[in-house]
């Protein structure tokens, strides 16, 4: 019995298969996996879901509108996250090629969550970005 607010409660009794348990355990494992800086990764997985929701769902020319109609700090902000991206994608390039130590492949990562939702069943990418 837990006690919540001076009054006695049951804890609420469930059932758990060995699947359920074998998936609970490979995520907590996977968890403790973590790089260092995970959230370096997972900013850029949100930031290109976000972008990729953009291209594909917003009307260029709804956009286009909006921007001029007084919004346009939405571009000045677009603007300077790319140069901010610049940066960073340049300084790993030059890392990279500077660097003569090679850094191991992690063979354990799976990425086909982001795969599958940017590709159809053929390998094609959805994202047809307006050019």
């Amino acid at each position: 019995m837990v006690e919540h607010g001076g009054k006695k409660k049951d804890m609420k009794k469930i059932k758990l298969t060995e699947k359920d348990l074998r998936r609970i355990v490979k995520r907590t494992i996977s968890e403790d996996r973590k790089t260092e800086n995970y959230m370096f990764f997972s900013n850029l997985k949100q930031m290109r879901r976000q972008i990729d929701m953009m291209l594909e769902n917003f009307n260029p020319y709804w956009v286009d509108s909006t921007l001029a109609d007084g919004h346009d700090w939405a571009d000045d902000k677009i603007s300077e996250s790319k140069t901010n991206i610049d940066s960073v994608f340049d300084f790993f390039m030059n890392k990279k090629t500077d660097s003569e130590e090679e850094f191991p492949v992690d063979d354990d990562y799976d990425d086909t969550e982001d795969y599958y939702t940017s590709h159809d069943k053929y390998g094609n990418p959805f994202n047809n970005y307006p050019k």
